[in-house]
Formats: C-alpha cells, sequence, structure tokens
C-alpha cells in the first residue's frame, strides 16, 4: 500500500468524507488512474493504524458546459465501518 494523501481527522470527514484538493490530484489519479465523470471506485484508508477497505472514490459530476475550466473534483466517501465511536 502507498500514502498518497494525508489529513487530520474530525468528525466531517468520518460522516460526510472530503474533497481531494485538486493540487494533489495528479499524484492521486497516478496510483488510482484516471476516473470518469460520475466513475467510483473502491479504495483502502488507513485511519488509527486500522485499514478500512470499504472507502469509496468518486469523480463528483457538475455542469462541464458551466465551468468548462473547472478541474474535476474527487471526493472520499466515508464508509460506517469508520464511524466506530
Amino acid at each position: 500500500m502507498q500514502l498518497i494523501y494525508s489529513r487530520s481527522v474530525d468528525k466531517s470527514l468520518l460522516w460526510d468524507g472530503f474533497s481531494i484538493q485538486s493540487c494533489f490530484l495528479n499524484i492521486v489519479t497516478e496510483v488510482t488512474g484516471t476516473l470518469e465523470i460520475g466513475e467510483r471506485r473502491n479504495i483502502n484508508f488507513l485511519l488509527n493504524g486500522k485499514i478500512y477497505d470499504d472507502i469509496v472514490l468518486k469523480n463528483l459530476p457538475f455542469n462541464r458546459n458551466n465551468y468548462p475550466n473547472h478541474k474535476d473534483i474527487y471526493q472520499e466517501i466515508g464508509r460506517a465501518s469508520c464511524r466506530e465511536r
């Protein structure tokens, strides 16, 4: 497994996921490959020494005709198994 992105953990990360900053997209896509608009791909997520394998990475859809210069938006979506209390 290769570490490609790191950020601090807070409640919103566990419940809502997070968007990957556009400056990191090249690094992420080198490992995951490019996702088509709306495409989802399962990834592994390391949190407190535990690996979660039911995490989804998604290229969020938006109107590319209205925003032709906008970069893709990749978002990690957390699953219930990461939400242990």
